[in-house]
């Protein structure tokens, strides 16, 4: 992985802000270098390799130019035979246009959707931000300051939206589906899966599946406002998570069953424009796969992701298969939705609290 998990390369301005703080991190003597080097370590994150800096000598050259898939696909160009990728939640949010632009400049991308309890989402997004100091205390215990809040949201964090518009250009075989719930439940199982989905090795790496670096930070209990301030506004959401994703979002409805039936009625539901039976179906196909694939055997990848002799066309999420790699497959990049450039995986992509 880069020496930031998250890029945000077609979300705003890049380098963004935490590209910006590890550049500086390591801009100037060997000796500010190795101080970060051995901070890091007490971070429990890895220790900078010559790549990094590179990657990081890089990122700040691209510096106030517009984003290009063609730069992009560079940034990835000194992983040399390894696994790369970028784990952005902010891709998940994406326009249709910018999804079929990259779906097109990588046809062996892979993709991994984590899919989280969106009243959950929304309210780890707020903690993070009262955290930050990116909203005032006084929002949270105002019901009318609440309300405007989460008005801006928008469709930020409907996951069934999401998955309408990446399934449009990524077939399911390339794109996985993970609840959350799943993912923390059991964690080891679920990491496995998506190394098998990626097409690289089980094995167990440096940290434990279950790692979480920011557990044990500070977060609000919600109170009775801004829980019917939430329901409200992701009350239909509920009802056709529970139906497109199915397994653990069914007890997402369930946890608010009464206020949920209050907010949204079946009509409202049945004339909810973003999911058609078509697309109920691919997400069933989806979700199938996803059990088989989680005690399957692993599927044999050749290549590496953005290697040189791929080209432009590699991808930095996935490995182009036998049949990719030679032009004879169907190529086609986010919890309340992550695309693995866009998740947390515990110990393989960071959760975040």
């Amino acid at each position: 992985m880069p020496p930031v998990k998250e890029l945000h390369y077609f979300s705003g301005q890049f380098p963004h802000r935490k590209t910006l703080m590890e550049i500086d991190r390591v801009d100037g003597s060997q000796q500010k270098i190795e101080r970060w080097q051995r901070r890091r370590v007490e971070l429990k994150m890895r220790p900078l390799a010559e790549r990094d800096l590179q990657f990081l000598q890089l990122a700040k050259s691209y510096q106030g130019k517009a984003p290009d898939l063609e730069r992009y696909a560079a940034l990835f160009s000194f992983k040399g035979s390894q696994f790369s990728g970028d784990i952005s939640p902010s891709y998940a949010n994406l326009s249709f246009r910018q999804i079929e632009d990259i779906a097109a400049f990588f046809p062996a991308l892979r993709i991994i959707l984590i899919v989280r309890e969106p009243i959950e989402r929304a309210w780890s997004d707020i903690n993070v931000d009262l955290r930050n100091g990116r909203i005032d205390e006084g929002v949270i215990s105002d019901a009318e300051l609440f309300a405007a809040h989460i008005a801006a949201f928008g469709t930020r964090y409907f996951g069934t939206r999401i998955a309408r518009n990446w399934l449009e250009h990524f077939p399911p075989e390339r794109l996985l589906c993970v609840l959350y719930d799943e993912l923390v439940a059991d964690p080891v199982t679920t990491r496995a899966a998506i190394l098998t989905f990626l097409g690289a090795s089980t094995a167990a790496g440096d940290l434990p599946a279950g790692f979480d670096r920011k557990r044990g930070a500070p977060k609000r209990s919600m109170l009775e406002l801004n829980k019917d301030a939430l329901v409200r506004h992701f009350a239909e959401e509920l009802l056709l998570s529970a139906e497109m994703f199915g397994s653990a979002a069914v007890a997402w409805r369930l946890r608010y069953e009464t206020l949920t039936r209050q907010s949204a009625t079946q009509e409202r539901v049945r004339s909810y424009p973003s999911v058609d039976d078509r697309l109920v179906v691919r997400m069933g196909i989806w979700r199938r796969q996803f059990r088989v694939q989680r005690v399957g055997p692993s599927r044999e990848f050749a290549g590496s992701v953005l290697a040189p002799s791929a080209g432009p066309h590699g991808s930095r999420l996935s490995i182009a298969s036998r049949e990719d790699r030679c032009g004879g497959g169907q190529g086609p990049i986010h919890d309340s939705v992550a695309v693995v450039a866009l998740g947390r995986v515990l110990g393989l992509l960071e959760r975040r609290g």
